[in-house]
């Protein structure tokens, strides 16, 4: 019986696979081929339909996978998806473009019912697709219909339904497309009239007739693993020649516990020829001393064909081999343009030297599930067609590290309890895959009065996930309560020896910590790992009670994370000052038995590993003085000592840019803001082009590390220089690319919207940052003939869809016609809302200067003068000749400054008839003198700004010391309120420590103090204010104003929450208090202690005059 077949066209989509799957499970048989398959050879096979998958390019542009228009004209249906809707489109005279919004996750999408795609009843008018692109169809070509549209797709779906031309823009073959299959079964039925005639039970009499007309009085010889594969090929071929079927079993001793004698069950009652090689010695003996896992797989590779060689010459000529390739083999094989995945498959044959004339796969197009349905229909056991997925070189793949026998007798007894208790909870058709894996790190141990050393085991079972968030709180405690008795009811009945001295470690990860906080009982002996909240900060340690534990305690700590509310898996850019001021105080807390870290893929954060293992070692070398230049130093032990000093500039500097926000976030925002996990698209940051000069002395800072950078680079010798370019160059010039990127798209898009000329070149800059990120990546990825090829990708997260990699969203903006002046005055947030610019007030206690940008709206060469109405206004240029924009600065000649609190003057700006007026305020005055104020902090345009190092008076005692601490800060160094391990302070004390900062205030009234501090977690559980209102659930401290009332913020926020996104984004959560001022003058701030260890960072006491920025203002200290 010859099937109807379906063809799915690869464009080069990660679905396409799936694409298949879901048409054979519409009762249709397909296979997938290369879009450049002859359109000659199409047709002679021919389909009943044709389906285009998606893919990773814009179809407008020419490099891109494309196709002949003739395809269109064959009158064979045709369904394209995603890339291949759009292809449809631009083929046949559609308009595809950028899209102004992206889609990615789950979308509400309409439909049009009377569509032969949606007409199902199962379908609603209104449902989730899943989407996943960056380009669009604007305009559907002559003679399409659109059937579908989203908020911001409006062609979703469109069809010619006379030619047979169907498309979809969202992906229907995955789950989270509400009756995907559905969608993918009307194609079939409705439009391409497929009769669903394949099934296993058809595939499985054809093929037996077809291996018997095959085969005829031949000879089979079938390699046969004991998997799944193997083993349902075996059954098949039994079925279909009997006796002239040969198995060779070769038993390499790496296969699961009693997993070789179940095969031999399996197949005893057949009528076949079945042979076992017990070969575990002579694999044993070539994998002595080896331990790299992909020398493992080919060394077990090559030694199954020796082995099945010796076997099978002893069967003299046998007429055909049979293997049981499946169909995705052929992609993992590396077959075509396909990427090796397993190395150890042998997809196309054994060698030649293995005596027979043709190969056999009648597993060759079937998936997986499908050979399943196929084992069951020839009478397979349930549990072995059921088996979990299993690698051909067996558990030596699982054993890290070179194999022993004990290893792998440890391992086949692990991996056996694991699986029958999955299988006894009733999850192990449920749980997707799930194995065990026996590590390389030996833990020590207590048994009876002596140590132990024994391997740390880990288990691993994908689909994962939190508890049920509607159960009660104390039915989850009895859960997991239970889930650990059982744990160690196993141990103890598998483990010859008191299960109080076989090592066990406990880390309440995520919602866990909540569950182990509620009441969850552990064993003394059990070492709890405490974790940090993904972004360094530890989120509990153990309290005093804990730390009479026998099992004391431990870290899991990240450098690396993919999840809410950003991912950052670019290179790290953790600081060592974080990762010290966080793990001093866990190994200080009883944390010295196991450290476990996050690192991502290891090349990113090859510095922080380091620190952190160095750290593991011996902590008491390190202090928060010498932890900073820990990378310089890590660094000229590789590079050289010469370099030393210009290293730890550089590094210093590039960590101290990214702290505040790292290159990852700098797309803004939060990555996973949508119910759907619909990456958020790239948006304007916080850093302010108009306040404090915030943005511009970003992008000046990072244009001289990145020039350094490069500087240094043509500096090493040869063969250093690979080394460099990985750990310093790129992350160092990567960083600067990126924040020229997107602060660059942000101004771009903010220049169009003010008309200025200078749009087009802005736009151009960032295209050209966008290019050079490509350029040095790629250069990263070649490096010693692609040595850390991969290692480096601008596609990131699930499904290599981060947003902050893209080019941003950029603007164009023609001017033309004459010349036509503009102005953009410091400050000044809103344009087009007056008739007038004012710069901020000039005072003579700070005497700053401010920036005036003088921009062309039109065409031609702006040609401008200013002129000052006062003597005593100082500008740096009076006149120029701008096509598109020029910046000059106002400032103030204070020998000629009259005095007065608010002394006018104006600066015009003219360009031909045009002109344009600044208006200018002078602060200037008589008392009290600038010399009165000099060190203390003054208000300058309605607010107060202090660098929190910048104390004037520190109150401490006996236990807590108030100390700065480098490279926590925003501006300089930060404030540490004592070591974190110290007692609790009761904040309402007269005489508790503190840190005092005088400042004098214009105004007075209510002002709101803003506190900068490291969003740090309570140290543990055990805390006690001793105030009967307050709870011990966050870190406290008080801010007073002389001897006002206090308020009590906090430096920790529920984790989750907005303000723990917004805190761990920028390593700093930002505290308003709001306290009041009776009269203007001379003031003093206290910071107070409550818990020990608050790093304060900065402080904005706000009178009302403070700008949106990210940073906030500089420092208003009168030096």
């Amino acid at each position: 019986m010859k099937n109807q077949l379906v063809l799915v066209l690869d464009f080069g989509g990660q679905y396409n696979q799936l694409i298949a799957r879901r048409v054979r499970e519409c009762g249709v048989y397909c296979e997938v081929i290369r879009y450049t398959t002859p359109l000659e050879e199409i047709a002679a096979r021919k389909p009943v339909g044709i389906i285009f998958t998606g893919g990773p390019n814009s179809v407008y542009d020419e490099k891109s996978p494309h196709i002949a228009k003739e395809i269109f004209e064959m009158g064979i249906p045709i369904l394209g998806i995603c890339y291949g809707c759009q292809l449809m489109a631009y083929t046949l005279g559609g308009t595809v473009t950028t899209c102004t919004t992206s889609e990615y996750g789950k979308t509400e999408t309409i439909y049009d019912k009377s569509s032969a795609l949606f007409q199902s009843e199962k379908l609603p008018e209104q449902a989730i697709s899943w989407m996943s692109h960056t380009d669009y169809i604007s305009k559907a070509p002559e003679g399409f219909t659109v059937t579908a549209h989203t908020e911001n797709c409006p062609v979703a779906a469109m069809e010619n339904p006379e030619r047979k031309l169907y498309a979809v823009q969202f992906h229907p073959e995955v789950n989270h497309t509400q009756c995907g299959l559905t969608i993918l079964d009307s194609f079939l039925k409705n439009v391409c009239g497929c009769t669903g005639d394949w099934t296993m039970g058809n595939y499985a009499k054809t093929a037996i007739a077809q291996i018997r007309e095959k085969v005829g009085d031949g000879r089979v010889l079938l390699a046969l693993s004991g998997g799944v594969d193997s083993s349902v090929c075996a059954a098949l071929l039994s079925r279909a020649v009997g006796k002239k079927l040969t198995c060779i079993f070769v038993d390499h001793g790496f296969l699961r516990k009693n997993e070789g004698d179940e095969v031999e069950a399996a197949f005893s009652d057949k009528d076949i020829n079945f042979i076992r090689v017990n070969a575990k010695a002579a694999f044993m003996e070539k994998l002595n001393g080896v331990s790299d896992p992909e020398t493992k797989r080919k060394t077990i590779g090559e030694e199954f064909i020796r082995a099945f060689e010796r076997e099978s010459k002893k069967l003299g000529t046998v007429d055909f081999l049979a293997q049981g390739t499946i169909y995705p083999d052929v992609i993992e094989s590396g077959t075509g343009d396909a990427a090796v995945i397993k190395s150890h498959h042998n997809v196309g044959g054994l060698p030649d030297y293995v005596d027979f004339k043709e190969i056999i796969e009648p597993l060759r197009l079937l998936f997986k599930d499908e050979v399943r349905q196929l084992g069951i229909e020839l009478g397979l056991p349930e549990n072995l067609v059921w088996r979990q997925p299993f690698p051909g070189p067996g558990l030596a793949i699982r054993i890290i590290g070179e194999i022993t026998d004990e290893k792998l007798s440890i391992l086949q007894d692990a991996d056996w309890i694991f699986r029958e208790e999955i299988a006894k909870a009733g999850l192990d058709r449920s749980i997707h895959q799930y194995f065990a894996v026996l590590t390389n790190m030996r833990s020590v141990g207590v048994m009876g009065d002596g140590r132990t050393y024994d391997y740390t085991l880990a288990l691993r079972g994908l689909h994962d996930g939190a508890m049920s968030t509607t159960l009660p709180m104390h039915e989850k405690v009895r859960m997991l309560q239970q889930a650990l008795l059982d744990q160690r009811r196993i141990l103890a009945e598998n483990i010859d020896r008191p299960v109080e001295t076989v090592p066990q470690a406990f880390t309440p990860y995520k919602e866990v910590l909540e569950i182990y906080s509620n009441g969850l009982e552990l064993p003394d002996d059990i070492t709890i790992v405490w974790p940090d909240d993904n972004y360094g900060y530890m989120k509990r340690l153990s309290g005093v009670r804990e730390q009479r534990r026998t099992g004391r305690s431990g870290v899991y700590y990240h450098v690396s994370y993919l999840g809410v509310p950003h991912s950052y898996l670019w290179f790290s850019t953790t600081p060592p000052s974080l990762m010290y001021e966080e793990l001093r105080k866990a190994y200080d807390t009883t944390a010295d038995r196991l450290w476990l870290v996050n690192c991502g893929d290891l090349k990113g954060s090859e510095m922080q590993v380091s620190l952190f293992l160095d750290m593991a070692w011996d902590i008491g070398r390190f202090t928060a003085d010498n932890v900073v230049s820990y990378p310089a130093r890590w660094l000229a032990g590789i590079f050289g000592e010469a370099y030393y000093d210009r290293l730890e500039a550089m590094t210093r500097e590039h960590l101290r840019l990214a702290f505040p926000r790292k290159p990852e976030y700098m797309g803004w925002g939060y990555h996973w803001n949508r119910f759907d996990h619909n990456c958020e698209q790239l948006t304007d940051t916080d850093f302010s082009f108009t306040n404090y000069d915030e943005a511009q002395r970003r992008l000046e800072a990072y244009r001289q590390l990145g020039a350094r950078a490069e500087a240094l680079l043509h500096e090493i010798g040869d063969e250093a220089r690979p080394a460099f370019y990985q750990l310093v160059y790129y992350p160092l010039r990567g960083a600067e690319l990126m924040n020229r990127m997107t602060l660059g798209g942000q101004r771009n898009r903010w220049y169009a919207r003010q008309g200025r000329a200078a749009t087009n070149a802005v736009r151009d800059e960032v295209q050209r940052c966008y290019d050079s990120l490509q350029v040095i990546t790629r250069g990263y990825n070649s490096l010693l003939g692609g040595k850390w090829n991969h290692m480096m990708s601008m596609r990131q997260n699930y499904d290599g869809v981060s947003a902050y990699f893209n080019l941003p969203h950029l603007a164009t903006h023609d001017a033309a016609g004459a010349p036509r002046l503009a102005l953009q005055v410091a400050g000044e947030d809103v344009t087009g809302a007056r008739a007038f610019h004012a710069l901020p007030a000039f005072d003579n206690y700070l005497r700053r200067t401010y920036p005036v940008e003088i921009y062309n709206r039109g065409g031609g060469t702006l040609a401008w003068t200013a002129h000052a109405s006062e003597p005593w206004v100082v500008l740096s240029k009076s006149a120029g000749k701008t096509a598109d924009e020029e910046r000059i600065t106002v400032g103030i000649d204070w020998e000629k400054a009259p005095s007065g609190n608010a002394v006018p003057a104006q600066i015009v700006f003219r360009a031909g008839e045009q002109s344009e007026k600044v208006l200018v305020s002078l602060f200037n005055p008589t008392a009290p003198s600038r010399a009165e104020l000099r060190g203390i902090y003054v208000e300058n345009n309605g607010c107060v700004s202090i660098p929190a190092a910048g104390c004037h008076r520190v109150r401490e005692n006996d236990r807590i010391k108030i100390t700065a601490v480098e490279d926590l800060g925003i501006e300089g160094p930060a404030l540490q309120l004592g070591d974190p391990t110290a007692p609790l302070q009761i904040f309402r004390s007269r005489d508790v420590p503190c840190a005092e900062y005088d400042f004098y205030a214009f105004d007075a009234g209510s002002v709101d103090v803003y506190t900068y501090v490291l969003p740090t977690f309570p140290l543990h559980a055990d805390r006690d204010f001793r105030i009967g209102e307050n709870t011990n659930t966050d870190t406290k401290y008080s801010v007073q104003i002389d001897d006002g009332a206090l308020a009590t913020p906090s430096s920790s926020h529920v984790e989750y929450s907005q303000v723990w996104f917004e805190s761990v984004l920028r390593n700093c959560a930002v505290n308003k208090s709001t306290l009041h001022i009776d009269k203007p003058g001379r003031h003093t701030l206290r910071i107070r202690v409550g818990d020990p260890g608050i790093v304060l960072q900065k402080i904005v006491l706000d009178f009302g005059g403070m700008k949106r920025s990210y940073l906030g203002p500089q420092s208003t200290l009168i030096e």
